[in-house]
Formats: structure tokens, C-alpha cells, sequence
């Protein structure tokens, strides 16, 4: 993952449990943005709730 990509992930505004599975799966903020909570959820195996908040946070940092 590059740094750029690296920064967007930690600087989101959520638990770092949540920031660790993003990482670890090595997903982008554009891929995470494109892709429907329920999936994110299941690719994460997390709740579809916090699924949607990772997105959230995502699109606030977009902007």
C-alpha cells in the first residue's frame, strides 16, 4: 500500500481495530467507497453497521 493510500486509512476517525482490518486486507479508499457495506462486511467479517461507519468516515476525509 503506498504512503498516500497508508495516511488515508490511519487518519480516519474510528477505532483502530477497524483501521487494522483495512490494512490488513491492503483495501484502498476508493475500493472501500465502491463497494456496497454489506460486502465490506463480509470481506471484513464485521457488522454491516460498522461497515457503513468506515465508509462514512471514509467520504467525510474524502471531501
Amino acid at each position: 500500500m503506498s504512503t498516500r493510500r497508508n495516511h488515508d486509512i490511519k487518519a480516519l476517525n474510528i477505532r483502530q481495530v477497524l483501521t487494522d482490518l483495512l490494512q490488513k486486507h491492503s483495501l484502498t479508499r476508493e475500493y472501500v467507497l465502491e463497494m456496497t457495506s454489506d460486502k465490506l462486511a463480509s470481506l471484513l467479517g464485521i457488522d454491516i453497521d460498522y461497515a457503513k461507519l468506515i465508509q462514512g468516515s471514509l467520504r467525510v476525509l474524502k471531501n
